[in-house]
């Protein structure tokens, strides 16, 4: 990407495209908010929850946080004391303005990362419009208060990602870790998990540069790469988990731990299609299967350990003797997502949008077209440096990858777009790496646009 280190920028330029970034994201917000909760796909057990804790706290007590069903126990501490303190007597408004606000910063930091990189007024002055375009209607335009916080956790997160890749010092990849896991684990706090594709994408940079210096003799670094894994993992459940559980637990208060879900969950998931062990995209006709199989485990508490172990052990029985159905079936949903995302981001089946927002893109077939016209053009001129075209690989494959993992909830789960929405901000955001890395060949000079043919490949975003 260019940057002319000979030119000094104008202050008053830069602060315009800082107001001008400023504007244009906070009057998008504003277009994306919703007015009332019938604009919404807010859960009404969700909403209950904030409702009941909100009462409780204005009443002068405790919430109990740690026995929250389905819900981080984070959700049950901050969300109430923040609309309480805020004075919102609406439960589903604190989760608007906080999806809002958590997308807006998403926009200005992805901006900011790309003029700190870049230096480059145009492409940041840009920047925050392509990226309305290609990953807006996804990232806060999506209504559901399930999901939104996996997507502006992976724009977030991915600038850091990349300054994880690039850290010369293993103190510096820690620090990157640090913020990177504290990012998930705010994120976590909407929804368990919500930051797994970042995790999954995190934990894959680390045991690929585990190995690739334990074969270049280096055991210092080996143990380092394994080491962030772990610290990486502590602050992936710092604020949805250990936090509240510290102070739940100062207080006395009673656990109720949501870990073993997921085998419920995956159960669930095998069921989506018919099937000759009577599985069933059901709560109640899960319970009822392994209510059967162990007799002597009580599915009247949904939330127990024991139910949980009875799930997984059931889970693996099946896959140990019927691992073809496991694997079939998670490959017909795998395909089905793919074809899913694709059907969403490039067509006008006006159904599959979940926008409330009134300028959201809903169609990016002609600027990824004319986004590929433009790499096209690039390459045909001979515009990029073998080591340009390496890092736009580099980086387009990463966003990929967080787009196939984007997947995996829908894999284990129904095939719905709010569970592969991820996958929807992993496809998008490879569009506008690919776009910005296109446009960083047009510089701006005295008014007219120049295509420019040489310049620095180690700043490119």
């Amino acid at each position: 990407m260019i940057l002319d280190k000979s030119n000094k920028y104008d202050k008053g330029k830069v602060a315009l495209t800082i107001i001008w970034t400023l504007l244009f994201t906070t009057f998008i917000m504003i277009a994306n908010m919703p007015k009332d909760v019938s604009e919404t796909q807010y859960s009404w057990y969700k909403l209950s929850i904030l409702d009941e804790y909100i009462e409780i706290i204005r009443n002068g007590s405790v919430p109990p946080f740690l026995s929250i069903n389905g819900h981080s126990w984070g959700y049950g501490l901050y969300l109430p004391y923040l609309a309480n303190a805020l004075n919102i007597d609406e439960s589903w408004k604190i989760l608007a303005y906080l999806n809002l606000t958590f997308s807006w910063f998403a926009i200005i930091f992805v901006t900011y990362k790309i003029y700190k990189i870049t230096k480059n007024l145009f492409l940041t002055s840009i920047a925050p419009v392509l990226l309305h375009i290609f990953v807006g209607n996804y990232l806060y335009g999506y209504n559901s208060d399930t999901f939104w916080p996996a997507g502006w956790a992976l724009v977030i997160t991915f600038p850091l990602i990349y300054d994880f890749i690039k850290a010369n010092s293993i103190k510096k990849e820690l620090y990157y870790i640090c913020f990177i896991g504290g990012g998930c684990s705010v994120s976590n706090i909407v929804r368990n998990h919500n930051g797994i594709t970042v995790l999954a994408v995190v934990v894959l940079i680390c045991i690929l540069r585990a190995v690739k210096r334990l074969r270049d003799g280096n055991i210092k670094g080996t143990f380092a790469s394994v080491f962030e894994i772990v610290i990486f993992y502590l602050c992936y459940g710092l604020f949805d988990k250990y936090l509240p559980l510290f102070i739940g637990t100062i207080m006395g208060q009673k656990v109720l731990n949501n870990t073993g879900f997921f085998w419920h969950s995956i159960l669930c998931g095998l069921g989506v299609y018919d099937n000759k062990y009577g599985l069933a995209w059901s709560d109640d006709t899960i319970r009822g299967i392994v209510g059967s199989i162990y007799t002597n485990v009580p599915t009247d508490e949904f939330y127990s350990n024991e139910y949980f172990e009875a799930c997984k052990a059931y889970f693996f029985d099946i896959f140990t003797r019927d691992p073809g159905f496991v694997i079939s079936t998670w490959m017909n949903k795998f395909g089905k997502t793919l074809i899913n995302v694709m059907q969403i981001e490039f067509t006008n089946v006006k159904d599959l949008y979940l926008s409330q927002g009134i300028i959201n893109v809903h169609n990016l077939l002609i600027p990824t077209l004319i986004t590929a016209g433009g790499l096209v053009y690039c390459n045909a001129r001979k515009l990029f440096s073998i080591n340009e075209k390496r890092l736009l690989i580099t980086l387009v494959l990463i966003s990929f990858i967080e787009m196939l993992v984007g997947t995996i909830q829908s894999v284990i789960g129904y095939v719905d777009t709010r569970y592969f929405q991820t996958a929807l901000v992993g496809m998008g955001f490879t569009i506008f790496l690919v776009a910005i890395f296109c446009c960083s060949r047009i510089k701006v000079i005295e008014g007219k646009i120049n295509v420019v043919h040489n310049g620095g490949a180690n700043d490119a975003l």
